[in-house]
């Protein structure tokens, strides 16, 4: 087939969808405002491109074009009533589906809003600032955390600080010269059992110069910044606890300190904690109360639509048969020896149908009533129940059951 031929197969199935003649905002009510904004705006509709429309020009002949003409221009037998919604036509399951993506944006859309208070919240802390949307997340609120900094001895400013909370205890403070063990592993310990590559232990007691003019001060504050880190630590050779040391610019130093909550500040943290379980709670329950009341009201939409719409299973019926019943047709079935050529259960059904429609010539008072299959069924559930029993026996070897 050639380009052309397959755009006009194209053009004709798409001509003959129900929704094809139908303005988008009629078959998309939620989109209703934005066309109309777009109309206000730009007017008209918004542009498109034919590219069909050429190719078929080019490529169709003129009797097939003539054709897809008269198509186009015909009329539509899909007229919809005053007020009908043209999703009505698909089916149910077309229904329920957009009725259902309808009510989630706005329950979604609601849970949305109460979270807000939550979010503003979690954003007026810290801890995850500096990661972009996560500052809105509980995440955001941080805690009482223990930090591990290092610095070369070259650093003209030493600093010191806390996203949450404020500076607690200086716990372990040193130096340690690079390439060592201790800078491989990024040691945050003077007794963590590495190699320092040096005998300068002295800079890790709490007595010394480093500790009390440098990182005392600093407890207590949410920032210390302090220099001049060579009048605690000189670089070169030194004796700080009598033996010694011998530091050269790339060297470092490391601190290791925990970052405390105040009271204070954790009460008003739990506060917002509650809250925003409060919020999660509520909107839980209130979720699992609206699938609830949409699983309920689509089973009544569902039989509503059904008893509105027209559709095969309204022109079916179940008939019980009883074992008089089946003993009469086989009897009539001999008697007329009726279409021996088939099978009993073919035959039987035959008949059946011809009881039907001489009953339904009887209540109507005409004839054109047909019926137009039967199908039996079996009141045979326990025998297939048996044999999946029977059948997971044999899966599982097991013998002694199949027996």
């Amino acid at each position: 087939m050639t380009r052309g031929e397959v755009l006009y197969a194209k053009r004709i199935v798409r001509d003959m969808h129900p929704l094809m003649r139908q303005n988008l905002e009629v078959v998309f009510p939620a989109l209703e405002i934005p066309i109309l904004f777009w109309k206000k705006i730009f007017g008209g509709k918004p542009p498109k491109t034919d590219e069909e429309t050429q190719a078929l020009a080019a490529g169709v002949p003129r009797s097939d074009a003539a054709d897809e003409d008269t198509l186009s221009e015909g009329q539509d037998d899909f007229d919809l009533e005053e007020g009908e919604d043209p999703l009505t036509r698909l089916g149910y399951g077309i229904v329920s589906y957009f009725t259902l993506i309808r009510i989630f944006m706005y329950v979604f859309g609601l849970l949305s809003l109460a979270y807000l208070p939550s979010m503003r919240d979690f954003s007026s802390w810290g801890a995850l600032a500096a990661l972009g949307n996560t500052a809105y997340t509980v995440g955001n609120m941080g805690g009482a955390v223990t930090r591990c900094v290092s610095f070369r001895m070259t650093t003209d400013k030493v600093s010191l600080g806390c996203d949450t909370g404020f500076i607690g205890n200086v716990t372990d403070f040193g130096v340690y010269q690079h390439n060592s063990e201790a800078d491989i592993m990024e040691m945050c310990s003077i007794d963590a059992g590495f190699n320092t590559g040096s005998n300068c232990k002295g800079y890790s007691s709490r007595e010394s110069e480093l500790y009390i003019d440098k990182l005392a001060p600093c407890q207590g504050k949410k920032l210390c910044n302090f220099k001049n880190l060579d009048e605690a630590i000189p670089i070169g050779t030194s004796y700080p606890d009598g033996e010694e040391c011998k530091l050269s610019e790339n060297d470092t130093l490391f601190v290791q300190y925990s970052c405390i909550v105040s009271n204070e500040e954790l009460g008003l943290k739990r506060h917002q904690c509650l809250k925003a379980c409060c919020i999660s709670i509520f909107s839980t329950l209130f979720l699992f109360g609206v699938l609830n009341y949409m699983a309920r009201n689509m089973s009544i939409e569902k039989n509503e639509w059904d008893l509105q719409t027209v559709t095969a299973s309204d022109y079916c019926v179940e008939l019980k048969i009883t074992e008089e019943m089946v003993t009469n047709m086989k009897n009539t079935i001999r008697q007329r020896n009726y279409r021996p050529d088939l099978p009993m259960g073919s035959r039987m059904k035959f008949i059946f149908i011809e009881e039907i429609e001489k009953v339904m010539k009887d209540i109507g008072k005409q004839d054109g009533f047909h019926v137009a299959d039967v199908n039996f069924a079996y009141r045979n559930s326990w025998l297939i129940d048996m044999l999946k029993v029977r059948g997971t026996a044999i899966k599982w070897q097991d013998w002694k059951k199949l027996n």
